[in-house]
């Protein structure tokens, strides 16, 4: 994604610390071009502070914790935009 536009700037959370190196390692340039940036984490406390995006993107994280894992969604985005790929 942040290879595809001028602008964008995409910050990632894992909480695998091998995905974080995987995705670390696939996104070398981005990386060092400031453009990215990987961070291991949970979805229960994102180390984000309140209405810190424009537009989070999900991909695959939502489980039985789920209610929770929305709220923190909800809190770091601005504006509510459910866009789950």
């Amino acid at each position: 994604m942040a290879s595809q536009t001028k602008d964008a700037y995409i910050e990632g959370v894992d909480f695998s610390p091998s995905m974080v190196s995987i995705a670390r390692k696939k996104n070398k340039k981005l990386i060092s071009k400031g453009k990215v940036n990987l961070v291991e984490g949970d979805f229960d406390t994102l180390p984000y502070q309140n209405e810190s995006f424009e537009i989070p993107m999900l991909d695959e994280h939502f489980n039985k914790k789920y209610k929770h894992e929305f709220t923190e969604y909800s809190r770091t985005t601005k504006k509510f935009v459910p866009f789950i790929y």
